[in-house]
């Protein structure tokens, strides 16, 4: 008896071959490509033994597979182990992360809105969401879910606002607008998991439910997918979870969890072999369960339909790549394909429907970007084609290797720019603190040890002094990742203020800014300042206001001041102007006012409690 499999990948699943192209091509003529064979009665006789080769091959724990035909499954299996340390077996029921394959179901799950007139594909998100906003104001007002579920909308990833930061997606939603753009509205395609999580909270906003419990009352439930659920803090550790794995120094290690509720509608889905086999039946059957239809057969093919351009595929198996709406849509052995990746930490899945043969595949491993779950759906592809054997895995281990070395290569000729003998402004001491970005959050930079480390997204490495006021660390979601540039800045009194980061390739370096110690906005330590000063024939009267300090001069000039640094506080307004206070045994005595009129030094004065 054949049965079911399926696998996983990372979230791009044709996005991981875009990215091959660089000297992959000139790799595929090294390798050839045998001649067809007479395809066997079963064409999937022998693959079993195929996937776990690629299990071993790939350094992979576990894997489970689905593939689907015209009448159902025609395999469904899981291979290897789900938890390396207690030897669970991967079945068709152990629930895996699939990334980004969750765009498809929220790009379906808005089709069914679309069907009932309550949302369209090219209204503006505006109209829904009287409170969006991005950085670009034209944008705002004109982005639309094609936009959105397209990758047009002017934005790179952005993905460090969310990757372990703990922001909330009201935080993240909020903070789209501080977040620079790298191209023009609809200029091209940009991968945007944050813009996905917009098209959900539209889908909300109509619905009037969570986006999770839309999902699962419009889709999973009537597909019968009653394993799948939300990689949400706490399900990971349940032993119906497969454990996610990562390589580091050469070791396969247990990955920490990931929790994905900020960006939920873009990644956050947990699915299982069995459970994708009747998502990938609905995709053949084009939007149908049975006799009844989910979706309409005109927003079926809207979302499947190529859209914009994507990254150009360097296997000659492919003739194109586009994006739909939530889909990569391409063209596989010159039959129209399309199909998704997935990848979060510890997991790599890929989804691949070919309509045309009634068929379809998924594959879901417990490993860290691996391209494992790529090759064995290609193959499985081969097979039920009849197509030659391509030599996939050989083929992605030469892609990989050449990443490997481009990064390498990217590292060194870094340092040509690099000016020796330089060293930093000021003591590393004084680099130290808390910084903050409106929606990338906080930043820690540490001193310890005699030097400097940064702490953003919960994960603390060691800074390295490269030149002048400019460190390097780690700082992205991948070990392999070349570290990231960060630039210190200091403003006209020669504080240290700001660290650009580079955490976008083309975009300008995120600047955040110091955070003042969160003790200076402690009632108990605002109160050291609170009373009068006398000082140059004006008097200073000093109330806490909030967070802060209000002060009031007898000229009649009022100042709301904010937390700056130690006993300064600066005014919230921007400007020039800030009041430094001596303290002398816990209360200030003395206050040094500095204004746009002029500076004041004033003395505590016995007059009383000023209270404005």
């Amino acid at each position: 008896m054949i049965r079911p499999r399926i696998r996983h990948a990372r979230p791009r699943l044709l996005a991981l071959m875009a990215s091959v192209a660089t000297g992959l091509v000139a790799a595929l003529v090294l390798l050839p490509v045998a001649e067809a064979k007479h395809p066997a009665a079963d064409p999937l006789e022998g693959f079993d033994a195929q996937v776990r080769q690629e299990l071993a091959a790939w350094r992979v724990p576990g894997a489970a597979v689905a593939i689907v035909g015209p009448e159902g499954p025609l395999l469904l299996e899981g291979y290897g182990v789900a938890n390396r340390d207690t030897g669970a077996p991967v079945t068709p029921d152990t629930r895996f992360a699939i990334g980004s394959i969750t765009k498809g179901f929220t790009a379906t799950l808005i089709a069914t809105y679309v069907d009932e007139g309550l949302l369209a594909w090219d209204r503006p998100v505006a109209e829904v969401l009287p409170d969006f906003r991005v950085a670009d104001p034209v944008a705002s007002e004109s982005l639309t879910l094609r936009d959105l579920l397209t990758h047009r909308s002017g934005l790179p990833r952005h993905d460090m606002t969310w990757y372990r930061s703990g922001q909330t997606r009201d935080a993240l939603y909020a903070g789209l607008r501080w977040l620079p753009p790298t191209a023009g509205l609809r200029d091209r395609a940009q991968y945007q998991n944050l813009m996905v999580m917009v098209a959900g909270r539209m889908a909300e906003q109509v619905g009037g439910r969570s986006w999770e419990d839309l999902v699962k009352e419009r889709l999973l439930l009537p597909l019968g997918m009653v394993s799948t659920g939300f990689w949400t803090q706490g399900n990971g550790n349940s032993a119906k979870f497969a454990s996610g794995y990562a390589e580091r120094d050469g070791e396969l290690e247990r990955t920490p969890f990931l929790d994905l509720t900020g960006i939920a509608p873009a990644a956050s889905l947990a699915s299982t072999a069995r459970d994708l086999a009747s998502w990938l039946r609905f995709q053949l059957d084009g939007g149908r369960v049975g006799e009844v239809r989910l979706v309409s057969a005109a927003q079926w093919n809207e979302i499947h339909r190529a859209q914009v351009v994507a990254d150009p595929l360097p296997f000659p198996e492919f003739a194109s790549d586009a994006y739909g709406l939530g889909w990569r849509v391409t063209s596989y052995r010159g039959r129209p394909a399309f199909g998704h990746d997935g990848m979060v930490d510890g997991y790599s899945a890929v989804v691949m429907v070919v309509p045309g043969n009634r068929f379809a595949i998924a594959v879901l491993a417990n490993r860290d970007n691996s391209p494992m779950p790529l090759a064995v759906a290609l193959e499985a592809a081969d097979r039920l084609l009849g197509a030659p054997p391509a030599a996939w895995s050989a083929r992605l281990r030469v892609w990989q290797e050449q990443q490997r070395a481009a990064r390498a290569a990217l590292d060194e000729a870094q340092t040509i720019d690099r000016k020796p003998g330089t060293v930093p402004s000021h003591p590393l001491g004084d680099y130290a603190g808390e910084y903050a970005h409106p929606a990338y959050g906080a930043l820690y930079v540490i001193f310890g040890g005699g030097g400097l480390s940064v702490n953003f997204g919960g994960i603390t490495t060691a800074m390295a002094h490269w030149h002048y006021d400019t460190f390097r660390a780690p700082m992205g979601r991948l070990p392999a990742q070349n570290p990231t540039f960060l630039q210190f800045g200091t403003n006209l009194q020669g504080d240290v203020e700001t660290v650009a980061v580079a955490l976008e390739e083309a975009a300008s370096p995120i600047v955040f800014r110091r955070r003042a110690s969160p003790v200076m906005s402690d009632p108990a330590y605002l109160a050291r300042f609170v009373g009068t000063y006398a000082g140059g024939g004006t008097i200073v009267r000093v109330a806490q206001r909030g967070k802060g300090l209000l002060v009031e001069t007898s000229d009649g000039r009022s100042l709301e001041l904010g937390p700056y640094r130690g006993t300064e506080y600066r005014a919230v307004d921007g400007s020039a102007a800030r009041a430094v206070f001596s303290p002398d045994h816990g209360q200030a005595m003395e206050l040094l006012l500095i204004t746009t009129h002029g500076a004041v030094r004033a003395e505590r004065s016995a007059r009383g409690v000023g209270r404005p």
